[in-house]
């Protein structure tokens, strides 16, 4: 009975009404279609649906403090209020703060976007259910993810310029597309340990954000997640296997980062241009360091690479000009193209003996090449 509701509400919202409930399609035949009745009730709109449940939307005129009841009565009949419509308050440009009632499941895609005066919205602790961008580009300061929720939507909160806190209940898995991307104001993140997917641009250019810290359960960092987040100093990372391309790319005040062991993949750029970053350890879970991976990173002053690292691949520590201090693994097979050019202040590195390919250009001419390794005899 559950799901079935939760279906029949995902559909009503899907076909909902246009933003801010356009007066001119109350009575279109359409709506009918799906709808078994459409009415307004003190200036908002219900759409009946499931017997004795109703969506609410909103109006253009709406403005200030907006109360949404949990329950309406029309023609006799007491129908409860279980979803916000998709585009249900989108641009509502007057609202300034909604209550949503504890009988509502599911909010729609856009319901409350571009609403630019919205600073205050509570969520139910019953909710099940958030849209793509709820509140995209709105004027929201915090918001509390209730753990009913197990998905966070693509650009669900994307461009709130004022939003400073986010706090996630445990129960959420994953993080969507761009869901908090470009939140300026951004400084306090709580992630739960259920989380195990941070999906592609997830926190990106998130310019205020400082430090966070990262789910034990969490597997996998997606593309750009952290890319541009310039004022990101520390990252606590417990467990995780892949951290996609680009995603701490230029975040030019990371000091610190720890690679725990079962990491498999440092994406392509993954801490390229981190400038701040002062040394790093790759565990040897970790098979390959993909290209321009740590490039850039101009404070770098140690590496250490643990056994079970096979290859270096191109650019993967270019322009690191202060690294003095490199450790390769025995059974480090190819270091290819690049790789440590331009690391002015390494005057030697060991060479494995198990390195079969080093590429061009891979050491400045300076660095003398040491160990027993049949590529580097004279």
């Amino acid at each position: 009975m559950k799901k079935s509701l939760i279906f029949g509400l995902m559909l009503a919202l899907v076909l909902g009404l246009s933003a801010c409930g356009d007066k001119g399609s109350l009575n279109r035949e359409e709506d009918h279609e799906y709808f078994d009745k459409i009415f307004k009730h003190e200036g908002l709109i219900y759409l009946i649906f499931n017997h004795n449940s109703v969506l609410v939307h909103g109006t253009s005129d709406l403005s200030g403090k907006l109360v949404i009841p949990s329950k309406v009565k029309y023609e006799g009949s007491t129908y409860y209020v279980v979803g916000i419509g998709a585009n249900a308050f989108k641009s509502c440009y007057g609202l300034t703060s909604v209550k949503i009632p504890s009988t509502v499941k599911v909010i729609g895609s856009r319901a409350f976007s571009s609403c630019y005066q919205l600073t205050s919205i509570n969520l139910p602790k019953g909710l099940e259910q958030l849209g793509e961008e709820a509140f995209a580009s709105s004027g929201i300061t915090s918001i509390t993810i209730p753990k009913g929720v197990t998905e966070i939507e693509k650009s669900i909160c994307s461009r709130c310029e004022h939003l400073q806190s986010v706090d996630i209940k445990d129960g959420v898995t994953v993080i969507g597309v761009d869901a908090f991307y470009r939140c300026d104001s951004l400084t306090s993140v709580k992630i739960p340990n259920s989380v195990e997917i941070l999906g592609k641009e997830a926190f990106c250019r998130c310019s205020s954000l400082k430090s966070i810290t990262l789910p034990k359960n969490l597997v996998e960092i997606g593309e750009k997640a952290f890319y541009e987040c310039d004022s990101l100093e520390t990252v606590k990372l417990s467990r995780v296997q892949t951290i996609a391309d680009d995603a701490f790319l230029y975040c030019v005040s990371l000091q610190s980062i720890h690679l725990p062991d079962g990491l498999e993949t440092i994406g392509a750029g993954a801490f390229a241009y981190c400038r701040s970053l002062t040394e790093v350890t790759i565990p040897g879970s970790v098979s390959t360091i993909e290209e321009a991976a740590f490039e850039g990173c101009r404070s770098l002053t140690s590496v250490t690479i643990k056994e079970g690292v096979v290859a270096i691949q191109e650019n993967a520590f270019f322009d690191c000009p202060n690294l003095t201090s490199v450790t390769l693994p025995n059974g480090l097979e190819r270091i290819e193209d690049w790789a440590f050019c331009d690391s002015e202040k390494l005057k030697s590195i060991t060479i494995p003996s198990s390195v079969s390919h080093i590429g061009g250009g891979v050491f400045p001419s300076e660095t003398e090449l040491l160990g027993d390794n049949e590529l580097i005899r004279e």
